[in-house]
């Protein structure tokens, strides 16, 4: 499903979506929850630092995959100081990213001048 997130309104919407999706594949509600808020705070990185971009939810067998990219100017001048809790460039508590980091399972971040990609997977159900 590919996701264009330019507003709040697209944000909300997307994460709509994406909740449909879970409940039809009867994934549980915890787990659901925390991939929900884990595409949440993705989303809204979006419209704090990169004002436009769009998530491509892919649901496999066991597994949701959300990639995600922005046009902003990147954080590299950050570097792994971006990841700690608490440090923020947009005076906001600083949390969102770092916790993205704990919900998922595997994340990956690409960042330059020419925006940010984040890829993330969480299992969605048991083996």
């Amino acid at each position: 499903m590919h996701l264009l997130i330019n507003s709040e309104e697209d944000a909300r919407d997307a994460l709509f979506r994406i909740k449909q999706e879970l409940e039809l594949k009867t994934v549980q509600t915890a787990v659901s929850a925390e991939f929900i808020t884990l595409a949440s705070e993705l989303f809204f990185n979006i419209l704090r630092h990169g004002k436009t971009g769009f998530a491509d939810f892919y649901l496999h067998k066991k597994q949701a995959e959300l990639i995600v990219k922005d046009q902003g100017s990147g954080f590299l001048k950050l570097g792994e100081r971006a990841f700690a809790e608490g440090v923020s460039t947009a005076h906001g508590l600083g949390l969102g990213l770092s916790a993205a980091v704990r919900m998922a399972d595997t994340f990956s971040l690409q960042t330059g001048d020419q925006g940010t990609s984040v890829r993330v997977t969480k299992q969605v159900q048991d083996d």
